[in-house]
């Protein structure tokens, strides 16, 4: 409501309730009705109809992403604020928002459209911190120069269900689009350049740690089983902010 948003208006959440690694979620055409029960969650909205998800992700997306015209979807896309999240999850390294952890809402823009937005969530995978099968936990590697634009379309492979690789139509579609990706790679230079990555996020994070200090040696539960080893963990955090940002600035031609 801050963000004059209508929270009667359709709002999904992509939370499978099958396997994860059949795609259920990644906005690709399913089967059936049921299936897009099973990969989405309607939160608002009419609960008996998934009719305005399944025609944006089967008529919208998928045309899209078959005929490389992208006219259509820009219509009933907020598309700024589309590319925006593509920049900053390109930032902080997301890599949990491709098959779940996203809500996608219909909403109108400032012009009155109704237009699809997206709202990343559980950005626990993000500054460095990456899940790995061999050690099936968070955080036992470290890495800030993995792919910005990850859940693209690997070469070789189909979109169809199941849908095993890592993989989202609507990030694959959008950043297939030359201008629209030429847009999304402006944005992360000017995120960077930003007072807010630059000084704020820094800010942030000396204030996180001396709130979290007091707690951590009494938190049985924490995952860092001691000030020290916390200390260590958000200096990695702070780390990862300059080495993205050096990263990301060589990797697009960044002016400085």
């Amino acid at each position: 409501e801050r963000h004059r948003r209508n929270r009667n208006a359709s709002m999904y959440e992509a939370d499978p309730i099958i396997d994860l690694r059949t795609g259920v979620s990644s906005l690709i055409p399913l089967p059936t009705p049921k299936e897009y029960q099973n990969g989405y969650d309607k939160k608002t909205g009419s609960p008996n109809t998934y009719s305005d998800l399944i025609q944006f992700i089967e008529e919208t997306i998928s045309k899209a992403h078959t005929t490389s015209k992208t006219c259509a979807l820009r219509k009933e896309l907020n598309t700024g604020l589309y590319l925006d999240y593509l920049a900053v999850m390109a930032i902080v390294q997301g890599k949990d928002h491709v098959r779940k952890n996203y809500f996608m809402s219909l909403q109108k823009d400032a012009s009155g459209e109704h237009r699809w937005e997206f709202y990343p969530w559980d950005l626990d995978l993000t500054f460095g911190c990456l899940y790995t099968d061999e050690h099936l936990t968070l955080c036992n590697t470290f890495t800030h120069t993995d792919d910005p634009f990850f859940g693209r379309l690997p070469a070789g492979v189909n979109v169809t269900y199941p849908m095993t690789t890592a993989f989202n139509l609507l990030i694959d579609t959008v950043l297939k689009d030359k201008e629209l990706l030429k847009e999304t790679e402006k944005r992360i230079c000017n995120m960077l350049k930003s007072n807010f990555w630059q000084k704020q996020i820094l800010n942030l994070i000396k204030a996180y740690e001396e709130a979290l200090l007091p707690e951590i040696s009494s938190d049985t539960w924490d995952r860092n089983k001691s000030v020290d080893e916390f200390k260590k963990a958000v200096a990695e955090v702070r780390s990862f902010v300059s080495l993205r940002s050096q990263h990301l600035t060589k990797l697009f031609h960044c002016p400085q």
